[in-house]
């Protein structure tokens, strides 16, 4: 069962502050975001990433380096933006990131980035509007599928949608799906198991394809409520989680289980790593009325979740590399990005026990890895 604390996402903090975006790449309702995500590839070797851009870790997460986005090739120049909205990272060398609208992959552990470019506009001419990226997930160095959208001018969130692949590292790309911008769901996350199986979550539906993205079929749905994000389990499970307490279960052969944990609770990361073994960040509400910041866990398939851990109201993200070793981001939500501080915690027996391995005070300086490191 779950402990005394309530969850409740929407208002900031002990202030009625309001802030709640779009539900879309990031979910989130904080202004100002210093890291947002956070990503291992193994025990090491591990990446965040958010408005202070991204940043890399030899040893576990004790300490980490600012790594520079510069495109390389003619014309070769610095990223404008230090922010970094997406990651997605296959092993220690090979990864891709999205930044300043444009996506990047590197091949040498983020040293050095080439630019990417898709072509949605020669692949779909009649579609007016700006592309812009909202999920990249990588199979192998070769196959990777990208969830972007082409924002209309002045209507935020709006316009076509689509999921594409490419089989050859980015030298070309094939529109597998294309939703137009009337749908009344909003798909804004998406997860590839192999070049044939991928997930597609909605604000309100989760899908599946087993062609390569050709069809698409809805195997469920919330009937209110938004859903915020998604973790698949070995390809033939996922689970969901949204405000008002939901918690969705869904597996591959279209059945699925609900629970809700109360009309005032609102979760928004859930990691999965087995059929198991699961944690839920979220904002909660304490019984005085405060809110703080919760991560829940559950060790038996999601038929009971316990509290791991709270902090008043930040943004939580959560990663796990297996049932026993995981970090969680705990970073300083803001109007004022000069507030940027944050903090990351280790855990090595599934977070019974959490450590605080790096503290970053707002203001202070990163320092940039160097290609001779």
């Amino acid at each position: 069962m779950i402990g005394p604390a309530r969850f409740f996402l929407g208002c900031l903090g002990v202030v009625a502050t309001c802030a709640f975006m779009f539900i879309d790449s990031r979910a989130t309702t904080f202004s100002f975001v210093p890291i947002s995500e956070i990503l291992f590839v193994n025990s090491s070797v591990g990446w965040i990433c958010g408005d202070e851009g991204l940043l890399r870790t030899e040893n576990g997460g004790h300490t980490w380096s600012k790594q520079e986005i510069t495109r390389s090739g003619i014309g070769a120049s610095r990223i404008r933006s230090d922010k970094v909205d997406l990651m997605s990272f296959l092993d220690a060398r090979n990864g891709w990131v999205v930044s300043s609208s444009r996506m990047l992959k590197t091949l040498d552990g983020g040293l050095s980035w080439s630019e990417v470019r898709v072509p949605i506009e020669s692949l779909d001419p009649a579609a007016e509007g700006t592309v812009t990226y909202r999920k990249v997930t990588s199979v192998t160095r070769d196959v990777v599928w990208v969830l972007a959208l082409k924002e209309l001018k002045g209507r935020f969130g709006s316009g076509p949608r689509y999921v594409l692949r490419t089989i050859d590292g980015g030298k070309r790309w094939e529109v597998l799906w294309r939703l137009d911008s009337d749908e009344p769901d909003v798909y804004f996350n998406l997860n590839s198991v192999d070049q044939h199986r991928g997930w597609l979550l909605g604000s309100k539906s989760v899908l599946v394809t087993y062609d390569g993205g050709r069809s698409w079929e809805k195997i469920a749905k919330v009937e209110s409520g938004s859903l915020t994000d998604f973790s698949v389990v070995n390809g033939n499970e996922c689970w969901a989680v949204g405000p008002h307490g939901t918690i969705l279960h869904v597996r591959a052969d279209g059945t699925s289980d609900t629970q809700n944990l109360g009309e005032q609770d609102h979760f928004q990361r859930v990691v999965f790593v087995d059929s198991i073994h699961g944690w839920i960040a979220g904002l909660g509400q304490r019984p005085n009325g405060m809110y703080e910041s919760v991560l829940l866990a559950t060790s038996d398939g999601g038929a009971s979740w316990n509290v791991q851990y709270r902090d008043r109201p930040s943004w939580l993200n959560i990663f796990f590399v297996d049932a026993n070793l995981g970090w969680l981001l705990v970073s300083e939500e803001s109007l004022d990005k000069n507030k940027n501080g944050f903090k990351i915690l280790q855990t090595q027996n599934g977070g019974k026990d959490w450590i605080v391995i790096f503290q970053r005070d707002s203001g202070t300086p990163w320092v940039p890895i160097s290609k001779h490191q």
